[in-house]
């Protein structure tokens, strides 16, 4: 069986090396704050000191990191897993970065002998707990078909979509669509709000049309100033920084994904970066007087 490796035991991390373990894979762990990966020893996974001795001791590497700064690092860094990997090790990028990146890294790991694919998922820390995410895969479709098995143990549904970077690309899509509806939704309930209309009936009346199922999905946690956070605002901000270079990278003009950015990069500076995304809401009561 794969020994598999694991860096980045965060809210999505954790529960998706929770689900190999389920699955019976040896695991070797790593994240940069010991402490998260402590419970893991508990659990049957070794720890390792740093991603380079994961790197030397197992098939398969998994990274679930913050951005593209933190994966070059626990990659390709002085002490980065690809520095000891041994020839064909296969590498598996779960992180949402933007394309031109993740191929970048890619072609660096091929250069030295190694396998990548990028594999951004959709879902939640719940989902991921419950080994029910879905993966978007880009890369080789035979090293695809190698690590399937994995994509199995840890999702519910698994699209390959073709070469490197494309898994990536498909991501980008998925939350510049909630970041966009999140931020045009917010803005556009301040008419009726400003205007006195009774709070719920104007969400009864707009969840009788088309967007009734997304507005159900968020109200939850839009409304509530003390919801648990389960997207901050400083990661959404960081997904349409990299949504608006791919866009460049295309030539692909990002109009709503610009005017979205400017709020966020609002909410940002005032001091709500790690308030779950749906927060932005806020903000727009506060430019519309609202408080």
């Amino acid at each position: 069986m794969k020994k598999i490796g694991f860096i980045g035991l965060g809210k999505m991390g954790s529960g998706m090396a929770k689900s190999l373990i389920r699955a019976g894979y040896p695991l070797v762990v790593y994240n940069r704050t010991l402490k998260k990966a402590e419970p893991f020893k508990e659990l049957g996974a070794e720890i390792s000191k740093t991603p380079k001795e994961l790197g030397s001791i197992v098939d398969v590497v998994i990274t679930m990191v913050s951005d593209v700064p933190a994966l070059i690092e626990v990659l390709l860094g002085e002490d980065g897993a690809a520095q000891s990997a041994k020839r064909g090790t296969i590498f598996i990028d779960s992180s949402t970065i933007y394309a031109a990146a993740s191929k970048s890294i890619a072609k660096e790991l091929n250069r030295r002998g190694l396998e990548m694919l990028d594999a951004p998922v959709l879902g939640g820390p719940a989902d991921a707990e419950k080994g029910q995410l879905t993966f978007f895969v880009g890369g080789k479709k035979e090293i695809f078909t190698k690590v399937k098995d994995l994509f199995d143990a840890m999702g519910r549904k698994t699209y390959y979509l073709g070469p490197n970077g494309s898994g990536c690309y498909m991501k980008i899509v998925v939350n510049m669509l909630r970041a966009v509806f999140l931020a045009n939704f917010s803005e556009l309930i301040m008419i009726p709000l400003k205007a006195g209309i009774d709070f719920n009936t104007i969400l009864e009346i707009l969840e009788e049309d088309s967007w009734g199922p997304l507005i159900k999905k968020y109200k939850g946690r839009m409304f509530d100033p003390n919801a648990k956070v389960k997207f901050p605002i400083s990661l959404m901000t960081k997904d349409i920084e990299y949504a608006l270079r791919t866009g460049f990278d295309l030539k692909i003009p990002l109009f709503t994904v610009s005017a979205a950015k400017g709020l966020f990069e609002i909410a940002r500076s005032m001091g709500l970066e790690e308030k779950d995304y749906t927060h932005v809401y806020y903000v727009l009561r506060k430019l519309a007087g609202l408080g």
